[in-house]
């Protein structure tokens, strides 16, 4: 058993076994579409479990300029084959480099997943938070009355990311994670899940005030996420105007049913969701890891 670190004669190994295992794992980036974009850097560090001649496990994970400012990494995929602990240990061992300029990392575990969730907590991570996700498996035409003085319109490229940066930061205002940028919001029109017109902007006179976000799940699926009102102008249902422009949006777009998650301690924004036919179909748990309480170990 030892662990090797990833490089381009070994990159499709990674990938198949990313294939391989995704059904039991939170798959959020390591997808079809994030896989064939993934490239070997010091952005992605990756390691690889060998046992013969086999890759029975592997830890990736994010480190971006996004994630380097809120100085918490983001772990792509920590799986072994073995489910055994050492397997873990072995992998976890190779990442321990970067606390030097990281606070902290996270990665998200199926709430059925004991065997991960056991390992984790021999591990020292704590768990931070739990997730809901949602569905809704019957979108249909949606009737939007926008209020006076408000108008609802798709982002232009090379000229709202500041807007959309604008309203995102300022909804998010407080917690412990990082800013959007100019250079992040730009690249959205390069991710495989992107729509045209997906980005929808919400404006008071010329002012951005709220924003949502529509990606492609699956040819079934819409994603609706980064929905969000700037503070000021929260508690006005603004949330589900926005909602409602989402959905309204799929429909226009084939979808048949819609997908979101939702931070299960937000009561509100869950209350929002589940009034508009969403259903909650599974949890995932949010674990961290803190590298300074632990760097003794």
């Amino acid at each position: 058993m030892k662990v090797i670190p990833l490089n381009q004669e070994n990159l499709e190994s990674f990938k198949n076994y990313c294939r391989t295992f995704r059904d039991e794992l939170d798959e959020s980036f390591i997808s079809d579409g994030e896989l064939s974009k993934f490239r070997v850097s010091d952005d992605n560090p990756t390691f690889l479990l060998i046992i013969g001649d086999e890759v029975k496990g592997v830890l990736s994970v994010m480190i971006s300029d996004y994630y380097k400012r809120g100085k918490t990494a983001r772990i792509r995929i920590f799986h072994s084959s073995t489910n055994e602990f050492v397997a873990y240990r072995l992998l976890f061992n190779e990442i321990q480099h970067i606390k030097q300029d990281f606070n902290e990392m996270y990665l998200f575990a199926k709430e059925d997943d004991m065997i991960l969730q056991n390992i984790l907590k021999q591990l020292n991570f704590n768990i931070e938070r739990y997730t809901y996700v949602l569905e809704c498996d019957e979108i249909k035409q949606t009737m939007i009355e926008v209020p006076c003085g408000f108008q609802l319109r798709p982002n232009v490229f090379n000229q709202d990311e500041e807007d959309w940066c604008n309203v995102r930061n300022d909804a998010f205002k407080g917690q412990q994670i990082s800013d959007f940028t100019l250079e992040l919001v730009a690249k959205y029109k390069e991710n495989d899940d992107y729509l045209e017109g997906g980005m929808i902007l919400l404006y008071h006179h010329k002012s951005p005030v709220g924003q949502v976000m529509i990606t492609k799940e699956d040819d079934t699926y819409s994603y609706i996420g980064q929905l969000a009102v700037k503070k000021e102008f929260q508690k006005q249902g603004l949330g589900r105007l926005l909602l409602k422009a989402a959905m309204q949006f799929s429909f226009e777009q084939n979808f048949t049913k819609s997908v979101l998650v939702v931070n299960a301690e937000n009561e509100k924004a869950l209350s929002l969701y589940l009034s508009e036919g969403f259903i909650k179909t599974s949890c995932v748990i949010c674990y961290k890891y803190f590298f300074n309480k632990f760097e003794s170990d």
